[in-house]
């Protein structure tokens, strides 16, 4: 019998986690799989720990942080409170495609260290890793799902060294990482599955702090990372989510601004300029440019391209 945790970290949520927990528990029944549902809590508020509390749920783990530990110490947290033999974060926006449950804990058979998720069509559909420098130089490419990841419980014992990535926004980024680097040999499946979000309740910090997150906090976490992967996979990493999102682009810009997705300040710009070139192949001024362009006149060149038979312009 296999135990298989699964981790949500989450904050203010209460309707994403009664969403999640029904969807969790509406998973098939397999003879050889325990499921073991460990809740972290942030919540300034008790509706997460209410709903949860009042279902009396068998299977689920729940604890609530006296504080908000920030996002990094709750996935950590998470973590150590798990006692499956994988431990699956998912948290508490992300769901996937029953239909590849099956395959999922099939490959959880296979006894491989890790199974790394995607989410985006033309990934291939299932890849061993068996080298973790060559694994790192995809890795800012592939993981376009970064809290979809399953770890076998052997990583508990490198959490420790993770709680330098805790205050980076991507210490579920590091658990990975710092694992596989403490391993004398790897074997890492990176398997594509159809992950669908739920409803998000809040914007996500990151909407709004764009440059402190995908600059200075993703250049710090790929950094400090044990000396056992190279530089150059390093810096191809770090420019990996920028070849396939084009986060600090002009284009991703003004896209962003005209339809209101994103937050792109030039507070936040200046603050983290000296990254910008480092995780991504867009200038610091070409940034700049796209930031100072009034809303307004964006909007309206998009409204006149539209009258003009533009179809696709965004």
């Amino acid at each position: 019998m296999m135990r298989l945790s699964i981790l949500i970290p989450t904050y203010n949520r209460a309707d994403n986690v009664k969403d999640q927990l029904s969807f969790i528990n509406s998973l098939p029944d397999l003879p050889d799989v325990e499921l073991e549902i460990v809740v972290g809590d942030n919540s300034d508020n008790s509706k997460t720990e209410d709903y949860i509390r009042t279902n009396n749920f068998n299977n689920v783990k729940y604890y609530r942080n006296e504080n908000n530990i920030g996002y990094g110490r709750n996935v950590l947290k998470c973590y150590k409170s798990a006692t499956g033999d994988y431990l699956w974060l998912l948290g508490d926006k992300n769901y996937f495609d029953v239909n590849n449950y099956r395959n999922i804990v099939g490959l959880l058979h296979e006894k491989h260290d890790a199974v790394l998720i995607a989410d985006k069509i033309g990934i291939i559909q299932k890849e061993l890793f068996n080298d973790v420098d060559i694994l790192v130089k995809d890795f800012g490419f592939r993981f376009s799902n970064l809290n979809c990841s399953i770890l076998s419980r052997d990583c508990k014992t490198i959490l420790e060294n993770c709680l330098k990535y805790a205050d980076l926004n991507f210490s579920h980024v590091a658990v990975i990482l710092e694992y596989l680097c403490s391993l004398n040999h790897i074997s890492v499946i990176w398997y594509q599955a159809n992950i669908f979000k739920l409803r998000n309740s809040q914007t996500a910090y990151w909407r709004n702090n764009v440059f402190q997150v995908f600059a200075h906090d993703w250049f710090y976490t790929i950094m400090a990372l044990p000396s056992k992967i190279s530089v150059s996979s390093k810096l191809i990493c770090m420019r990996g989510q920028d070849t396939r999102y084009h986060i600090f682009s002009p284009y991703t810009i003004l896209k962003s601004r005209i339809l209101n997705t994103r937050h792109y300040s030039i507070k936040d710009l200046k603050n983290n300029r000296e990254y910008i070139e480092l995780t991504s192949f867009t200038t610091y001024w070409k940034s700049l440019i796209a930031i100072f362009i009034p809303v307004g006149l964006m909007r309206l060149l998009f409204q006149m391209c539209k009258i003009l038979g533009f179809k696709k312009v965004l």
